[in-house]
């Protein structure tokens, strides 16, 4: 691994956990998703190449439909889905 991807590492593993809450948690378990959400926002203020890396990563895990396998409902998971891309949108206006 190159000192560059040591570097996105906190990033790959705020979004993995991030991912893992989003479809992990039943629907009124939101209190994990939402600290996960604040950490990775927290994360990649101010880090515009940071914040393009974590735009991929999560488009690439959260774009895609609920599984009913997961334990969150198909609404809560469209509703964690758009709290992440909106919190990560609001960030590249700024």
């Amino acid at each position: 691994m190159s000192n560059e991807d040591d570097s996105m590492r906190p990033f790959e593993d705020a979004v993995a956990i991030l991912v893992v809450l989003t479809t992990g948690l039943r629907d009124h378990h939101r209190d994990g998703f939402d600290a996960a959400k604040a950490d990775l926002l927290l994360l990649t203020r101010g880090k515009a190449s940071a914040l393009a890396y974590v735009r991929r990563l999560v488009a690439a895990e959260l774009n895609c439909p609920h599984d009913p396998q997961w334990r969150v409902s198909a609404a809560e998971f469209e509703r964690r889905r758009q709290q992440v891309f909106l919190g990560l949108s609001a960030q590249t206006k700024k």
